[in-house]
């Protein structure tokens, strides 16, 4: 039988066209739900730590402010479309990532985020990922498409968005042909195999496909320390 693993809940529905993908009670789809999987073997999450939670989705956010506490921090363009429990605090990564104090948060956590921004992504990546403490860490997963990268910061209608980016409200796909020329070029391209955390059945249970068991995909997610960045002085 299915379960979220963030809420306990068996009730999923249809999302975007894949079958059984959507939490009915907290919302979650298969990356978060492999998310929480991965922060629960790596033991990425305790009381006290300082946590930065972009564009939190609803199960993951209510599960880590209650287990970090007031060290949690969720951040959006728009906070008005989430739950007011979050807590939800605005800000533009566009103009204000820039900003972010140095090595102050134990977790900077983000999930599909980098396509949405009408910016250089490679500069909020580097930003947030100084943002982490040296003994920290950066996780965060992106949608790879077959192909290669492409970005446009244009005037694009959502039309145009919708037919080379996949989605209206994107500026840019990544390709998996490409990736090691771009996020690569960041950051190790190392996952977290999500079959060595749990069993087939266990995975199958979560809802999570066998395509994002292992290697990198739309679903998994890079787990970085402070070493990590290959940019340096």
């Amino acid at each position: 039988m299915s379960i979220c693993n963030l809420c306990g809940s068996h009730s999923f529905k249809d999302f975007n066209g894949r079958a059984l993908a959507m939490c009915v009670d907290c919302g979650s789809v298969e990356r978060t739900r492999a998310l929480k999987l991965i922060l629960d073997a790596k033991g990425l999450v305790r009381a006290g730590m300082r946590v930065m939670h972009l564009a939190p989705e609803t199960g993951i956010g209510r599960y880590l402010k209650a287990t970090v506490g007031d060290g949690y921090e969720s951040y959006d363009i728009d906070p008005s479309r989430y739950a007011a429990d979050l807590d939800v605090r605005r800000m533009d990564l566009v103009t204000d990532v820039e900003g972010l104090p140095g090595e102050a948060y134990d977790l900077v956590l983000h999930s599909h985020v980098m396509e949405h921004l009408p910016c250089n992504e490679t500069a909020v990546l580097y930003h947030l990922h100084r943002a982490i403490k040296p003994t920290g860490f950066h996780v965060f997963c992106v949608p790879i498409h077959h192909g290669y990268y492409e970005s446009d910061l244009g005037r694009l209608t959502p039309t145009e968005r919708e037919k080379r980016f996949f989605q209206n409200d994107h500026v840019r796909r990544f390709g998996r042909e490409d990736i090691e020329r771009t996020i690569g070029m960041l950051f190790p391209l190392a996952v977290t195999d999500l079959d060595q955390l749990a069993t087939a059945d266990e995975l199958r249970d979560l809802g999570i496909p066998e395509l994002a068991w292992r290697g990198i995909s739309s679903h998994n997610f890079f787990v970085l320390g402070k070493d990590d960045l290959k940019l340096r002085p």
